[in-house]
């Protein structure tokens, strides 16, 4: 823990946390075990007016903040990324409108932190900045509102962050229906404010959904003469699909790294993909201990 002495004191470790409280200390990098260090103080915004009210970080793990989360924000994806180098710092926000009679809602979000040539750190946010939409102040990923309170949120836990960390980096959950639609919202956003938008995806940058209620015969038509024709060539040749454990990582890796070189796809090392195997097998038997231990209690 690296802290910043504003008052040139010394102080016992009873006292440190009153003392970061009362803001007569300042953490720099790192944190507080088991503590939650407040920073209470208002932030408005004139032009957009988002009020960011309180921001709390903290090590300390409740298991309210990874409900409803997507995957990437998830506990088990902080987990497994901490297996690679990166460091997870998790924030409670609470935040309002000027224009919402001071109506507070609050989000938490995962971020994921990591030293980069023993120079420098990247701050990285996937999936996030999440709102729980049925009781939001913010109904709209793709409105200034909400771009705004990502450019404020950046501002604002700058100071908790590592001081040599060059940019926050946020995979936000905006969807649109097209590319074209995703490309014109691109190009009359951005910039905004300190937000650029970056040439490189990470995540994917486009979906494609197929309605699995119709029948094996829709779903067919629908696609193009080549995607049927391969598909067919498979099932002749048999090929099947099936659920790999960790024990198969060979076999997928191999796979997975002819067609990455085909396709000019990047992919990690084969160590990458080993851990999370073993980290979902080592979850999931945890989850069935626990489910087999409360059906022995009922009998």
């Amino acid at each position: 823990l690296v802290i910043r002495d504003l008052n040139l004191n010394v102080f016992k470790s009873e006292e440190l946390v009153d003392n970061v409280k009362a803001g007569k200390i300042e953490v720099v990098d790192g944190w507080l075990d088991d503590v939650v260090v407040d920073y209470d103080y208002h932030l408005t915004m004139k032009e957009k007016g988002i009020i960011l009210n309180n921001v709390e970080f903290s090590k300390e793990d409740r298991a309210d903040w990874y409900k409803n989360e997507p995957y990437l924000q998830s506990k088990f994806w902080a987990e497994f990324k901490s297996l690679h180098g990166w460091k997870t710092y998790r924030f409670d926000v609470k935040f309002s409108l000027k224009t919402e009679n001071q109506k507070e809602n609050n989000f938490t979000v995962s971020i994921l932190v990591r030293k980069f040539a023993k120079i420098f750190h990247l701050a990285y946010i996937p999936m996030g900045i999440t709102l729980q939409k049925e009781n939001s102040i913010i109904q709209d990923y793709k409105s200034d509102e909400y771009l705004t309170l990502l450019d404020e949120f950046s501002k604002k836990i700058k100071k908790f962050l590592p001081k040599n960390t060059i940019c926050i980096r946020f995979d936000s959950p905006i969807d649109f229906e097209t590319p074209s639609e995703r490309d014109e919202f691109v190009k009359n956003k951005f910039p905004f404010g300190s937000i650029q938008k970056n040439k490189v995806d990470i995540q994917p940058p486009d979906t494609t959904t197929l309605d699995l209620t119709k029948s094996e015969d829709e779903i067919l038509s629908n696609m193009k003469s080549k995607w049927r024709y391969n598909i067919n060539l498979a099932s002749k040749k048999g090929v099947v699909i099936e659920k790999a454990t960790s024990k198969e990582i060979d076999i997928f890796y191999d796979l997975y790294l002819e067609t990455a070189k085909r396709d000019g796809i990047a992919i990690h090392s084969k160590k990458y993909y080993q851990d999370l195997l073993e980290l979902s097998e080592k979850k999931e038997g945890e989850k069935s201990t626990k489910e087999d231990k409360k059906e022995e209690e009922k009998k």
